[in-house]
């Protein structure tokens, strides 16, 4: 858990690459020990992965990001039904996110866009989680300057949770990349939306 958090926190500030070892060490350390593993360690195992897919995604790593998600993948349809870990809400909706979140990391915009038409927001098992998702979409229009399905994104994203998009970095680099490009009607809107997530003065 504490691996899974600390690579977390690399990603979020600047250091896949260390990530990427902080992740690949936990999972070396956990792979010996899943054969008799309860499920809860098999699911942490899975959730280093997703971090791990994340860093390498962030790094450029398109084929080993891929690879680490396989291997999620392959322990979230292990699992008994629709098992969700605790913390790290690791289960097969969480994994299948990880299908927008990788190419949208990788500057892939229109493959993450693509995803998340196969996906249904409402199957996400945590408020974070469906926020991130929705920021995740979002940046995917708008890496296609398709800035009005953007701002609807990032509408829904924020009825879902105001308060998880107010501390978002990523959130405010949209709504910024937002205002830089739109007009009219819709300006007036994102700056609204701005005012309310702390990015622009009230």
């Amino acid at each position: 858990l504490s691996a899974w958090s600390v690579t977390g926190v690399l990603n979020s500030t600047g250091h896949p690459d260390e990530g990427i070892l902080v992740s690949g060490e936990a999972i070396r350390a956990l792979a010996p020990t899943l054969e008799t593993a309860p499920e809860r360690v098999r699911a942490l195992y899975g959730q280093l992965h997703l971090v791990q897919a994340i860093s390498l995604a962030r790094n450029g790593e398109d084929g080993a990001a891929w690879r680490a998600w396989d291997a999620a993948d392959a322990v979230a349809r292990s699992l008994a039904g629709d098992a969700v870990e605790p913390v790290t809400r690791f289960g097969q909706a969480n994994v299948a996110a990880h299908t927008v979140a990788i190419p949208a990391e990788l500057g892939q915009a229109k493959k993450a866009t693509d995803a998340a038409e196969r996906l249904d927001v409402a199957t996400l098992p945590s408020v974070e989680r469906r926020s991130r998702y929705l920021l995740d979409v979002a940046r995917g229009f708008v890496g296609q300057r398709e800035d009005v399905a953007a701002f609807h994104v990032l509408t829904a994203a924020e009825r879902e949770s105001v308060e998880e998009l107010q501390y978002s970095v990523l959130a405010a680099e949209l709504v910024r990349e937002r205002l830089s490009r739109s007009h009219g009607t819709i300006r007036h809107d994102v700056q609204d939306m701005g005012r309310r997530l702390g990015v622009l003065p009230e």
